[in-house]
């Protein structure tokens, strides 16, 4: 497995979590290049498309389990959610909701 390494000037996401880029590619301040025989080599070589392939696969087959019917006590499908111990029970009249923005922002809670 291979890396690709590129600093982009003044990034900008569509969230805070950053998992989108938005900055539009005429302003990444740099130019990458590749020969079409390049690009075929790693195709053929790399099996990066099989890789692709196997992966929309898995999200699919993950993506038909949320809707097969089935419920569940919890949503563990975010990474970020912490569960309430006493939410919904005899207790729950005990719990406080406090929304925060970002991860460290709970630390000091």
């Amino acid at each position: 497995m291979g890396f690709c390494y590129a600093l982009i000037d003044n990034p900008t996401f569509d969230s805070q979590t950053k998992e989108t880029l938005t900055t539009r590619k005429s302003s990444f301040g740099s130019k990458c290049e590749l020969s079409e025989d390049f690009l075929k080599k790693v195709e053929i070589e790399s099996g990066v498309v099989e890789s692709l392939l196997e992966l929309e696969n898995i999200m699919l087959n993950r993506d038909l389990k949320k809707t097969d019917g089935s419920k569940e006590d919890r949503d563990t499908g975010i990474p970020e959610l912490e569960d309430v111990l006493y939410a919904g029970g005899s207790e729950s009249h005990e719990c406080t909701l406090i929304l925060t923005e970002g991860d460290s922002t709970k630390v000091l809670l």
